[in-house]
């Protein structure tokens, strides 16, 4: 079952959440003041400075550019504990900032990151699923092309696993197109919106 809430991501009850995370994998560190970071901040906060500090062991792969160190590269995801959070697992997945004069590349590499995830968490032994939109505020990914790739992608994860995955999208336009689109997919009865 797909479901969609816009309730703040971190109050979920899940077994893992995912985390629209930066290559860096850098999340609030530890002097980011409370309400900046969006969902990456959100996650950061909640699971306390032992995420950040879990993350900054992880070997630097590269830089994207000069001072921009890579722990996990676009496309990717990376899984660690829930740490303060009451979910066991975070999915930490980097998008890639989008290009307009490049959008094929871009949509292709949102896909195989949210394919990553999907099979990253298939491997877990989870039940449910949190969700955020990933790529669609500083890194410019259109909303409703994002949500077409992230709802395609998550209903074969579905129909695979049986698993519940739950998008929490608080923006109103955002919302509206994630139910939009879970509403022309879905078989009648589904999905459970809240």
């Amino acid at each position: 079952m797909i479901q969609i809430s816009d309730n703040d991501i971190v109050t979920t009850t899940a077994d893992v959440v995912v985390n629209s995370a930066n290559p860096p994998l850098g999340g609030i560190g530890p002097d980011l003041p409370e309400g900046v970071g969006g969902v990456d901040g959100a996650i950061h906060r909640a699971a306390g400075i032992s995420l950040w500090h879990h993350l900054q062991q992880l070997p630097v792969l590269g830089e994207l550019e000069p001072g921009w160190p890579v722990r996990c590269w676009p496309g990717h995801c990376v899984v660690t504990p829930g740490f303060g959070m009451s979910v066991r697992y975070i999915v930490h997945g980097v998008a890639p900032i989008f290009e307009p004069n490049n959008p094929t590349k871009c949509f292709t590499v949102l896909a195989e990151l949210y394919k990553n995830i999907f099979e990253a968490i298939a491997v877990l032994d989870v039940k449910t699923v949190a969700v955020p939109p990933i790529g669609t505020r500083l890194y410019g990914f259109p909303m409703r092309e994002a949500a077409e790739i992230a709802v395609a992608v998550s209903q074969r994860f579905v129909e695979a696993t049986e698993d519940t995955v739950e998008f929490f999208v608080i923006d109103k336009e955002e919302h509206t197109i994630y139910c939009n689109l879970l509403r022309r997919d879905s078989a009648p009865g589904q999905p459970g919106t809240s």
